[in-house]
C-alpha cells in the first residue's frame, strides 16, 4: 500500500500527519508513545495530543499533553483554547518524577480520550508506563520476600542475562541485572533458577552454569556479589541436564539446594554454620518414589523445624519428601490426599509455608489452570484454582511457577502468560487474589476529567474531527533539542480514520503548535483503519511549519479563564 504524501513542511517538530474520518466526530482516539531509545533532550521536551474541533464550537483546539522538565518532572496537561490568544483549560497535573530528564527505553507514555454520547471529550487519561526486559521463552523463575519487606522475582532475560524485578517499600518495581552486577558465568540456555534471603540478610541466587555445575550468586551486607561453584566445593554428583533447582534457608541457619542428580535421585546441598557444603540423596534417605525425568522441584523449611521436597513423582503424582526433628524423611502423596487435579506434563510446582503454619504449593493442572495444594493446621490438604480466583491472562503452557509469603501475610504467586509477561498472583488479608503484570509497569496512572477542572463548564466541551501528534519542546514556544531518542506512536480510534497530510477544512481551529524540537517523523499508508503505527526518531535539524494561528502552550498551575 503507498504512503500519504508528507506535508509541504516535510514530516517532523511541528508538521505531522492529521488524522481524520471524513470530518466525522472521532471517539475513542488514543495515543501510545513506545520509547526505543533513549531520550535526551536540552530543554525538555513534550508530546502533544493536538486536537480540532469541528467549525462552531466554542472550544477550537483541545490540546492534550505529557511533558518532561529539565529535572525530570512529567506532567500531565489539558491546554483547550477557545482561539490563539483565549485558553479555555489550561490545567496541569503532577505525573512522575523520573530519576533524570531522559525517558528511557522500555517507557511508554499514553494519553487516552473519553467522549460523552455527543462525542464531547470530557476526559483524558494519562499513563506512564515501564516495560522491562521479557522473560526468555521457558525462562525459569524465581522469587522471594526479605526481611525489610523487599520482593525480588528473578528470571532468565531475551538477553540471556538473569535479572531481578525488585520494590521496597515507598517505591516502584525496577529491573536489575544481576549478571552484569556480579560479572558472573552466564547462566545457561534453559537453566533452573533459584533464589532465597537468609536472616543474616544475605541474597542467594542458584542455577546451572555453562560448564554444568551448580553456582551461586551470592551477597552479604556491606560485600559485593560474589559466584560461587557449589559443585565443585561439595564434590558433589552433578545436576542432571534440565534439573529443576531449589533451595531454602533453615531456622538454625542452615542452607539446602535440591535438585535431580545424574543418578534420577533427589539431591541436597546442604551446609550449616561452622561446617562444609554436602550432598544428600534424599531419595535414597526417605525410599521414595523416583522423580519424573525433567520433573520439577520445590522445597521450604517449616516454623516447627520441618523440611518439605516437593517434586512430580513418575506416577504422575504431587509428592512431598519431609522431615521434622527427629523423624526421618518420608514421602507423602498430596495428590492422593488432596484429590487434587493432576499436574500436567512438565508442570512447574512452587512452595512456601506462612506465618499461620499454613503450607501452600502451586502447579499447573492438567486443565492449564494454576492449583494450589493448601494446609493448615488441624484441617486437610485441598486443591484451590487459582487461575478461576483471580481472572486475567492465563498461564503459558509449560510456564515455570513461584511464589512466595510475605511478613504482611500477602501471598504472590509468579508465571509467565500467555501474552509473554511475568505475572503475579496476589493475596492480601482481606481482599480477593487479583492478577498484576510485573512486565508492564503502570508507573502514573491520572485521569482529568474537564469539568472538574476550576471554571470549566460543560459549554467548554466539544467534540474533534481531527489531530496529530507533535513531538517538540517543553512550553511557551519553546524549541529543544535531542541528543538521542527513538521509538514509535500507535494511534487508535474506534472508527477508521484517514491519514491526511493538511488540517481538514472542516476544523474551527486553522493552525496548531508552535514549540518545535528536531524531531523526524515515519510516513503512513493510504487506506482507512483504526490504528496506525509510525515511527519518529532525532533529525539533525528542526523543521518549523507555517502556522498561521500557532498556539504557545501556556505553563500555568490552575485553570485560566
Amino acid at each position: 500500500m503507498p504512503n500519504v504524501t508528507p506535508p509541504s513542511s516535510g514530516l517532523g517538530s511541528n508538521s505531522n500527519y492529521f488524522l481524520n474520518n471524513s470530518c466525522n466526530n472521532l471517539k475513542g482516539v488514543s495515543t501510545t508513545i513506545a520509547v526505543s531509545t533513549d531520550i535526551v533532550a536540552n530543554a525538555g521536551f513534550g508530546f502533544q495530543l493536538n486536537a480540532y474541533s469541528p467549525k462552531n464550537e466554542t472550544c477550537a483546539i483541545q490540546q492534550y499533553v505529557i511533558s518532561v522538565d529539565t529535572s525530570g518532572q512529567m506532567t500531565c496537561i489539558v491546554n483547550n483554547w477557545q482561539n490563539a490568544s483565549k485558553a479555555l483549560i489550561n490545567n496541569w497535573v503532577s505525573l512522575y518524577k523520573l530519576p533524570s530528564a531522559t525517558l528511557p527505553a522500555g517507557y511508554q507514555c499514553r494519553i487516552n480520550l473519553q467522549n460523552d454520547n455527543s462525542g464531547n471529550i470530557t476526559a483524558a487519561n494519562f499513563s506512564v508506563v515501564s516495560f522491562g526486559v521479557a522473560p526468555a521463552q521457558g525462562s525459569a523463575l524465581d522469587a522471594y520476600w526479605g526481611s525489610d519487606s523487599s520482593q525480588h522475582v528473578n528470571f532468565i532475560g531475551t538477553d540471556g542475562h538473569i535479572h531481578e524485578l525488585y520494590i521496597h517499600p515507598g517505591a516502584g518495581w525496577v529491573d536489575n541485572n544481576l549478571t552484569n552486577f556480579a560479572r558472573a558465568v552466564p547462566p545457561a540456555a534453559g537453566t533452573a533458577l533459584h533464589a532465597y534471603w537468609g536472616s543474616d540478610s544475605s541474597q542467594h541466587v542458584n542455577y546451572v552454569g555453562t560448564d554444568g555445575h551448580i553456582h551461586e550468586i551470592y551477597i552479604h551486607p556491606g560485600a559485593s556479589w560474589v559466584d560461587n561453584d557449589l559443585t565443585k566445593l561439595t564434590n558433589g554428583v552433578q545436576p542432571d541436564g534440565g534439573t529443576a533447582l531449589t533451595g531454602y534457608w533453615g531456622s538454625d541457619n542452615s542452607q539446602h539446594i535440591n535438585y535431580i542428580g545424574t543418578d534420577g535421585h533427589v539431591h541436597e546441598l546442604y551446609i550449616h554454620p561452622g561446617a562444609n557444603w554436602v550432598d544428600n540423596n534424599l531419595t535414597n534417605f526417605a525410599r521414595a518414589v523416583l522423580p519424573v525425568a525433567g520433573t520439577a522441584i520445590d522445597g521450604y523449611w517449616g516454623s516447627d523445624s520441618s523440611q518439605h521436597v516437593n517434586y512430580i513423582g513418575t506416577d504422575g503424582h504431587v509428592h512431598e519428601l519431609y522431615i521434622h526433628p527427629g523423624a526421618n524423611w518420608v514421602d507423602n502423596n498430596l495428590t492422593n490426599m488432596a484429590r487434587a487435579v493432576s499436574p500436567a506434563a512438565g508442570s512447574h510446582l512452587d512452595a512456601y509455608w506462612g506465618t499461620d503454619s499454613s503450607q501452600h504449593i502451586n502447579y499447573l493442572g492438567t486443565d492449564g489452570e494454576v492449583h494450589e495444594l493448601y494446609i493448615h493446621p488441624g484441617a486437610n490438604w485441598v486443591d484451590n484454582n487459582l487461575s478461576n480466583f483471580a481472572p486475567g491472562v492465563r498461564p503459558a503452557p509449560g510456564t515455570k511457577l513461584d511464589g512466595y509469603w510475605g511478613s504482611d501475610s500477602s501471598q504472590h504467586v509468579n508465571f509467565i502468560g500467555t501474552d509473554g509477561h511475568i505475572h503475579e498472583l496476589y493475596i492480601h488479608p482481606g481482599a480477593s487474589w487479583i492478577n498484576n503484570d510485573l512486565t508492564e509497569l503502570v508507573l502514573a496512572n491520572v485521569t482529568q476529567t474537564l469539568t472538574s477542572i476550576s471554571g470549566v463548564s460543560t459549554s467548554d466541551l466539544a467534540p474533534i474531527v481531527a489531530f496529530e501528534l507533535d513531538f517538540v519542546g517543553y512550553d511557551n514556544g519553546q524549541s529543544t533539542t535531542l541528543s538521542s531518542g527513538a521509538g514509535t506512536i500507535t494511534y487508535v480510534a474506534s472508527a477508521p480514520m484517514t491519514v491526511v497530510n493538511a488540517e481538514p477544512s472542516c476544523c474551527e481551529f486553522d493552525g496548531g503548535t508552535l514549540e518545535t524540537a528536531n524531531t523526524s517523523y515515519g510516513q503512513l499508508p493510504t487506506g482507512s483503519s483504526t490504528s496506525f503505527v509510525q515511527t519518529f526518531s532525532k533529525a539533525a535539524t528542526i523543521i518549523k511549519a507555517p502556522k498561521r494561528n500557532g498556539l504557545r502552550k501556556a505553563r500555568a498551575l490552575a485553570a485560566v479563564r
